[in-house]
């Protein structure tokens, strides 16, 4: 299915920008992560839409709101530690 070869390679290269950044140093890794966030969640309801516009959109999104997500998951301790053990590195338990 085309969507879905679609969704799994902008995914992938969400997760290798990441890195790619977080190689430069670790804070703007940090930041990036938290820009691409929105990605999975914009490609659930458009599974056909083309990589720069996924990243633009979360970039969009995300725009005055990396603080409060940041916040968001900061000031769940309990989430953070649980989602820790779980084998993904409690990347999706949040």
């Amino acid at each position: 299915d085309n969507q879905y070869m679609n969704s799994v390679k902008i995914l992938f290269f969400r997760d290798l920008y990441t890195i790619l950044w977080s190689l430069l140093f670790i804070i703007p890794g940090i930041v990036k992560g938290y820009e691409y966030r929105m990605i999975p969640y914009i490609l659930a309801e458009h599974p056909d839409m083309e990589m720069k516009q996924a990243f633009a959109l979360s970039r969009e999104m995300m725009d005055g709101n990396k603080w409060r997500a940041f916040l968001s998951d900061v000031g769940n301790p309990g989430t953070l530690l649980c989602g820790s053990l779980l084998p993904s590195g409690g990347r999706h338990a949040l």
